[in-house]
């Protein structure tokens, strides 16, 4: 098992184990081995696979609100055009802050203010 490079016999110097007698690990410690590589390929597809889902989420976003926000105008071009001052059972004032009560019922009740939206209006 042992082979001498050079040294004197039966002295740890000179010696190294022959290449197909390398001592096989224990089961604990492959068991660690694994559990490490699993960790390290976990972080290599999970960190690009979540960017992506945040990207398509960011990307999307966008569409959702400009598809909402039409949909909300085109309810209140509906009433407007009928000269109405009631929706849903309440009358308003003007015929304004009718289509504003429209528009905002169907716009999904997303806050106008953080986008930036019908602040014109008031």
């Amino acid at each position: 098992m042992w082979h001498s490079r050079g040294g004197r016999k039966g002295t740890k110097s000179g010696r190294y184990m022959a290449i197909n007698k390398v001592p096989k690990l224990t089961v604990a410690a492959a068991s660690k081995r694994r559990r490490g590589a699993v960790i390290v390929e976990l972080s290599f597809t999970l960190v690009p696979f979540l960017a992506m889902m945040f990207a398509i989420a960011e990307f999307a976003m966008p569409i959702f609100l400009h598809s909402t926000f039409n949909a909300a105008v085109r309810e209140g071009v509906r009433l407007g055009v009928t000269y109405n001052t009631t929706y849903n059972g309440t009358n308003y004032s003007t015929q304004t802050a009718a289509i504003q009560a429209v528009v905002q019922a169907n716009s999904v009740r997303l806050p106008a203010r953080l986008y930036g939206i019908g602040s014109h209006l008031r």
